[in-house]
């Protein structure tokens, strides 16, 4: 366990500066996870994400890359082998999240049109970073999108219904809407779900998918859509089990391990077994508070390739190398 130096005389307790210098050395030198630095210091796994994102932001904590000089395209070569991807597409960070999510749709855009071919199917998932996809979309080959999860809440501007109409709409395509819920009220309304006509004839298409885009949500530092939507129940449970992504609404380890979950019973959307047959799984995401998600849900094996920022990428970069996914 790490020793922080002796408090000053009279102090029973280390202040905030020198408790954020102690978490950061735990973090970062001892390579200690979030959830024991907290069991040691006695406060949440939550306050020690805020507290090392301040120590950056202060700049208690810089981090570098020792490739000087190294450009942007051979930064995502060096990321694509440290994560163990076939292709890594990196675009500057912008300080705007909107403005930076128009940049990584755009990269996303550029990434289909040249990977899909005839006859594809293309299963999509939901996320406010995927929505400006379909803008940069132009005429594709003859193929197929697929609405590979349920919908999150009710506002159509961050609808997956939405996303596939426009895509459809703009690029000629055919487009396979889900209409049910990503997480019905329980086990047996999904299950009754799962049987209608309409849900089940989309449902059978996810055996075969030829590309996949997915979006990624950072439950550790609470990124993610998913929080507004689930119980407090499930949330207590997500975060005892340790969960740090969310994609697909599939849950994450650090380790990269499928959580299983109760909740995974209420879940409509492609299953793990599904998307880990698809052959090109595009993951796209960006922001440092998703690091540590996108390293996770990068060790469980399932991306092929990855759309962010080249500031993450040297975030994700000080992260340990992976060398095969937990299940691919």
């Amino acid at each position: 366990m790490y020793t922080p130096s002796q408090p000053r005389q009279g102090s029973t307790e280390l202040t905030q500066s020198e408790l954020m210098e102690a978490i950061a050395r735990r973090f970062y030198f001892d390579d200690v996870s979030k959830m024991q630095i907290g069991n040691e210091f006695g406060i949440s796994r939550f306050r020690v994400a805020r507290l090392l994102e301040k120590a950056r932001a202060i700049g208690m904590v810089r981090i570098e890359i020792s490739n000087v000089g190294v450009n942007i395209d051979e930064l995502a070569q060096l990321l694509a082998r440290h994560l163990h991807l076939d292709h890594v597409c990196l675009v500057e960070a912008n300080r705007n999240v909107v403005t930076e999510r128009d940049t990584l749709a755009r990269q996303a855009a550029k990434y289909l049109s040249t990977n899909i071919r005839p006859n594809d199917r293309i299963g999509f998932s939901w996320g406010r970073t995927l929505m400006p996809i379909a803008r940069y979309l132009g005429p594709l080959p003859p193929s197929e999108f697929v609405q590979i999860t349920g919908v999150i809440g009710d506002d159509p501007s961050k609808s997956p219904i939405t996303l596939i109409g426009q895509i459809s709409q703009q690029s000629g395509v055919e487009g396979r809407m889900l209409i049910a819920p990503l997480f019905s009220s329980s086990a047996e309304t999904a299950k009754v779900q799962r049987k209608e006509p309409a849900v089940a004839r989309v449902l059978e298409l996810f055996d075969d998918i030829d590309i996949a885009v997915l979006s990624v949500g950072a439950w550790d530092s609470r990124v993610t859509q998913l929080e507004q939507v689930l119980p407090q129940s499930d949330i207590e449970v997500l975060d005892q089990r340790g969960a740090v992504a969310d994609s697909t609404g599939v849950f994450f380890d650090a380790d990269g391990n499928y959580l299983n979950l109760s909740l995974n019973d209420r879940r409509i959307s492609i299953t793990v077994e599904q998307i880990l047959k698809v052959p090109n799984v595009l993951m796209v995401a960006g922001g440092t508070q998703k690091t540590e998600a996108i390293h996770a849900v990068c060790r469980s094996g399932i991306p092929t390739a990855l759309v962010t920022t080249a500031e993450v990428a040297q975030e994700l970069l000080s992260l340990p190398a992976i060398s095969k996914g937990k299940y691919r």
